[in-house]
């Protein structure tokens, strides 16, 4: 074992382990980074902006990491050593399930809707 921890675990969610970094999120938007060779951390427990139960596992994607709170509010960080949010959508209803990426497309399913979010593509003429 090369190191363990027990401080800033997520209660539901499992942790997400991208780019060399173990990243953790608890109840609150409470986020925690740690560096998955050594153990230090480079952020713990700092507050993202959004609020509520973290039930879905945060996903990352393309230099981004998607986390989604019950009552469906989803952060997009800028993958890192520190908490940089890009920004944060509100879905106006409860998510329960763990965000799905495929074909430079992220869904999120929420109580009533199946949501997919990409970047604009330009029209063909």
């Amino acid at each position: 074992v090369a190191w363990e921890t027990t401080r800033g675990l997520s209660e539901m969610p499992s942790p997400l382990y991208y780019r060399g970094r173990v990243h953790l999120i608890r109840d609150g938007g409470l986020w925690t980074i740690i560096d998955a060779k050594s153990g230090n951390r480079f952020v713990e427990r700092k507050r993202l902006g959004i609020s509520g139960q973290a039930v879905a596992s945060p996903v990352a994607a393309n230099g981004y990491i998607y986390v989604v709170t019950e009552p469906g509010a989803v952060a997009v960080l800028r993958a890192g050593e520190t908490v940089d949010v890009a920004a944060i959508n509100k879905l106006g209803e409860s998510v329960r399930c763990t965000p799905a990426i495929a074909n430079d497309t992220l869904y999120v399913r929420s109580a009533a809707h199946l949501w997919a979010f990409r970047e604009a593509q330009p029209a063909n003429p």
